[in-house]
């Protein structure tokens, strides 16, 4: 059983969401059946909205699955494995400063012809071409 308070400053999908994630943390098993949009609105007084905004919040975060034509049901999640107390340690890179670079999607200032390419954009694209015009197609 669910407590919402329709007159508190939290929103009503946010209450929801927020009972429905204690409630598969501590009730619910791994495959377990979550009950019905339908019957959620209806046994609650909310909007089908309101449940499924809740339901949404739940599967974006990954503790249900929606399965097409069954409903949704507790997914395997494994949030336990992530240890958030520790900080992580990073590890320094020294970069290593090359005489040449021989890496082949990397192309020098000097190979790239820029006045060149500034001076032919210039000339394609004048006064007169109107970008916001429909064209014939």
């Amino acid at each position: 059983m669910y407590i919402i308070k329709q007159k508190s400053s939290l929103a009503l999908h946010i209450q929801l969401y927020e009972q429905l994630k204690e409630d598969i943390i501590k009730n619910y098993k791994v495959g377990d059946k979550l009950p019905s949009i339908r019957r959620l609105s209806s046994l609650y007084n909310l909007s089908k909205n309101t449940v499924e905004s809740a339901y949404s919040q739940l599967y974006a975060e990954g503790y249900i699955e929606s399965r097409p034509r069954s409903g949704y049901f507790v997914s395997d999640f494994y949030f336990d494995i992530f240890d958030t107390k520790k900080e992580s340690i990073e590890k320094e890179e020294k970069k290593v400063e090359y005489e040449f670079d021989f890496f082949p999607a990397q192309l020098s200032k000097d190979s790239f012809p820029l006045k060149l390419w500034k001076r032919l954009f210039v000339k394609a694209v004048d006064d007169s071409l109107d970008f916001g015009a429909y064209h014939d197609g």
